[in-house]
């Protein structure tokens, strides 16, 4: 299954509900209530630690990248600013997405992969 971030954040629910029938999961309503709370940011902020990045860290440290002390949680309270790409990251991505997106699929960027996504489903 491919989600894009936007819009499972605009529909958490609905996402929770098409993974569970993807894999086949019976999500009564119990279990959809926790796992729709275990799935907030909310949630995940209180439960912080359990969504660190302790391992990479180690492995970081052990190359020598990043040092081993520090925050490192993948759970941050947001920002209201986007953040801003260099031009020359921009366009390695750009070329990555050409290679590896556009060219054996035809998805000329993420607005199109996104709109392509919001489409009805017959399967």
């Amino acid at each position: 299954m491919l989600f894009c971030y936007e819009d499972m954040k605009a529909d958490l629910a609905g996402t929770i509900k098409r993974i569970a029938h993807f894999m086949g999961i019976d999500l009564d309503d119990d279990l959809f209530e926790i796992v729709l709370n275990q799935s907030s940011r909310e949630f995940m902020l209180a439960h912080k630690e359990k969504f660190g990045e302790l391992p990479l860290r180690q492995h970081a440290y052990k190359l020598g990248i990043l040092p081993l002390e520090g925050e490192g949680h993948k759970i941050t309270p947001g920002a209201s600013a986007k953040y801003q790409l260099s031009k020359e990251l921009e366009r390695a991505l750009d070329k990555i997405w050409e290679e590896q997106i556009y060219a054996p699929l035809g998805i000329k960027d993420y607005a199109s992969l996104r709109d392509a996504l919001a489409q009805p489903r017959t399967s």
